[in-house]
């Protein structure tokens, strides 16, 4: 994210959309030729000026990408949700699903049980703002240098890789720990 975003900044001409003395990184323009803060801001605008992929089958995604956006827009602080969730917990969830899966492997191997200590973060004010425009941003540049839309990448990204690897990280977990008892009994 930081990669594509700071490699990117540079070359972005257009004026920076900034809400409350927060600066982003991309437009709010509404460009015909690029994804910006206006494929974000203005409902539809994206999947109608820059949808590509998923153009024949946006009666499915639909549903999926505004179910999870209402869903987000439900608890009342949709940014703070939306870092919250998408940004931390599921990242995290899924890195440790992998490590836990990781260390059951080991343990299968050797038929012995560890155990493993969590590792909690917390967000604050202001600070969840600037996070939610720095992850915005990353959507965007990725959507313009794929030559994407920012709705595709959105779509991809939490609609299909995150439940995909969350699911299939929560399966291995399953696997392995099954295995491991079986090995130890």
């Amino acid at each position: 994210m930081i990669i594509i975003n700071e490699a990117l900044r540079p070359t972005i001409k257009e004026k920076p959309f900034s809400q409350n003395n927060i600066i982003a990184i991309n437009s709010a323009l509404k460009l015909e030729n690029k994804c910006s803060w206006a494929c974000h801001n203005v409902e539809n605008y994206c999947r109608n000026h820059h949808v590509k992929i998923l153009k024949n089958y946006l009666h499915i995604s639909d549903p999926i990408y505004f179910g999870t956006i209402q869903l987000l827009l439900s608890t009342g602080k949709y940014k703070t949700a939306n870092v919250a969730i998408l940004v931390i917990f599921i990242p995290l969830l899924m890195y440790l699903l992998l490590i836990k899966s990781l260390s059951l492997q080991r343990e299968i191997k050797k038929a012995k049980v560890s155990k493993m200590s969590g590792l909690f973060l917390l967000f604050m004010g202001n600070m969840v703002t600037q996070v939610y425009f720095y992850c915005t941003n990353f959507i965007i540049n990725l959507a313009n240098l794929l030559g994407l839309s920012y709705y595709e990448i959105n779509f991809f990204i939490f609609c299909v890789i995150y439940p995909f690897l969350l699911f299939s990280l929560l399966l291995i977990f399953v696997v392995q720990r099954v295995r491991l008892v079986r090995k130890l009994q």
